[in-house]
């Protein structure tokens, strides 16, 4: 899930009225959640207004960047107004509005500037960043209102309890209002939701930790939220931690839960609360972040796997041979009879290197033959991937190029290019078989791979003893389909010395050297697979 993928900034009027929303909006949430945060127990004016910066650094977080200025300034007129309606006094609601302020821009500055853009909650190291970056925001903002006092700070306690408030309630609020956002923004793709068993465990479990004041089992929360994170993820971590955070919240206030175990009255229970609400946080969140990453790895290696399995069931050689009057014919009739059965190949992945006719020919007596562009596609499959090389393929009529060793994932872009852009679906007249039920596509591929390799190398060893008559051009043209896999499947080596051999057997001058060649490196072929 991303937490800060905003619409992009648009201009003019649109930009005005939006950015005068914003701040309107964030002006009413600061000014009632200051009004609400000064109802709540604390020692002099100094460790309130945890609340409403909170809220709105998670809602700034989640707008787009240009409209953070305006956020700003609609949260410290909210603020301000809010003090004042709170009967603080008026210099007490200008420091008080200064060091917030101070507080939510850094806050929001510190985690673009360490994270970027784009929050991550499933990635550790961000979300961990993005914690340092409120701890820092929350402890300048103290020293600020501490310097700015002075005189004001008669108990030497205040100054840590704003920290501690202002900070657990950056690290649990902060997350919160962002994955609300996020979970809004992206309400169409649907969510992962608590399971109601693990739901009714953890409701269980908060009403047994709350519900008695004689034993602190506040630890046993925190097997209750990593539950939540292993079923349900970054959503519904963040909708349990909330549950937990409302019936700690009643209970604590009705004067139960191991919370009022804290020696020092009402203010102190508080921060013990925010505390204990942002240690849950600082569990949970990251533990759900992975298991989501983790998750969403695997969808995207499953969606590897099946574009795999649909180029290996769709993907078949067509081989021609050149007739002594010129004329080009096939071999394996796989072309003719695609069309026959009305379903014509959608795309050619032309091998560049090829007995007789290389792939520049082959491409233009393709498009002589009225075969276009529009029609039929062509990208090249190279080892040679220099300007010159893909210039020569487009002026030969080819549409693009993949380089050898071949990568999959460019593979199916390619076919994700070139055939589904036109609205069209692979048609091959041809069908490879299909693996077998249970074996997965990259045991097909591999079989394929080491049958091709194995059927090679044994002809090499028959060639290197004198057994029966090469043929040279076959062979090469086996060492070239060698060079271009090998590497996919973990044997770069072998590659490079199929390679190697193919370019010295086409240089050759006769068959002599040929058998010389082939004699002399066949065994560290062998030894390389």
């Amino acid at each position: 899930m991303e937490y800060d993928k905003v619409p992009k900034a648009g201009s003019g009027r649109a930009d005005w009225f939006t950015m005068a929303v914003v701040a309107m909006a964030c002006a009413v949430l600061a000014g009632m959640f200051a009004m609400v945060s000064l109802a709540v127990p604390h020692s002099g004016i100094f460790a309130v207004l945890w609340l409403p910066n909170a809220i709105v650094v998670g809602v700034a977080l989640s707008i787009r960047r240009a409209d953070f200025p305006a956020a700003l300034a609609g949260a410290a007129i909210g603020l301000f107004t809010g003090e004042i309606l709170g009967n603080v006094p008026l210099n007490g609601s200008l420091v008080l509005t200064a060091a917030n302020t101070v507080e939510i821009a850094l806050a929001v500055q510190l985690s673009r500037r360490w994270c970027g853009l784009r929050i991550d909650f499933t990635d550790p190291k961000g979300f961990f960043r993005f914690v340092g970056a409120l701890l820092v925001a929350a402890s300048i903002s103290a020293v600020v209102a501490v310097v700015a006092t002075g005189s004001v700070m008669i108990d030497g306690s205040v100054g840590p309890l704003y920290l501690a408030r202002h900070a657990s309630s950056l690290v649990f609020l902060g997350p919160l209002v962002m994955v609300v956002f996020a979970t809004w923004r992206h309400r169409a793709r649907g969510g992962t939701l608590v399971p109601m068993p693990v739901m009714a465990v953890v409701l269980a479990g908060t009403f047994m930790i709350f519900g008695q004041s004689n034993f602190p089992f506040l630890f046993l929360a925190t097997p209750l939220v990593v539950l939540a994170g292993i079923s349900s993820g970054i959503g519904g971590t963040s909708f349990v931690l909330v549950a937990m955070a409302a019936i700690a919240t009643v209970a604590t206030a009705m004067g139960s839960g191991p919370i009022v175990l804290t020696r020092g009255g009402a203010s102190l229970q508080i921060v013990s609360l925010q505390m204990f609400l942002a240690s849950l946080t600082l569990v949970g969140i990251p533990l759900a972040g992975l298991i989501e990453r983790g998750l969403r790895n695997r969808e995207a290696l499953r969606a590897s796997r099946d574009d795999k399995r649909r180029v290996l069931d769709n993907i078949d050689e067509v081989l021609f041979s050149i007739t002594n009057e010129g004329r080009w014919q096939s071999l394996n009739m796989a072309w003719e009879r695609a069309h026959k059965s009305g379903r014509p190949y959608r795309l050619v992945l032309m091998d560049m290197m090829m007995p007789e006719l290389d792939g520049l020919e082959a491409t233009r007596r393709l498009r002589q033959a009225g075969y276009g562009a529009d029609m039929l596609p062509i990208v090249a499959l190279t080892a040679n991937c220099f300007p010159e090389d893909i210039a020569a393929c487009r002026e030969a009529g080819m549409q693009g190029h993949l380089g050898k060793p071949m990568q999959m994932d460019e593979l199916t872009d390619a076919i994700d290019r070139y055939v589904h852009a036109a609205g069209t679906t692979p048609a091959i007249g041809i069908p490879t078989p299909v693996p077998a039920t249970g074996a997965t596509t990259e045991d097909a591929l591999a079989v394929r791979y080491r049958a091709r390799k194995e059927m090679l190398l044994r002809e090499l060893a028959e060639v290197a003893a004198g057994i029966g008559s090469p043929q040279w051009d076959v062979l090469a043209m086996q060492l070239h389909k060698l060079a271009g896999t090998a590497a996919y499947f973990g044997e770069a080596r072998l590659g490079e010395l199929a390679r190697s051999l193919e370019d010295r057997l086409r240089r050759a001058e006769d068959a002599t050297a040929r058998l010389h060649l082939v004699r002399a490196e066949w065994k560290t072929m062998h030894e390389a697979a």
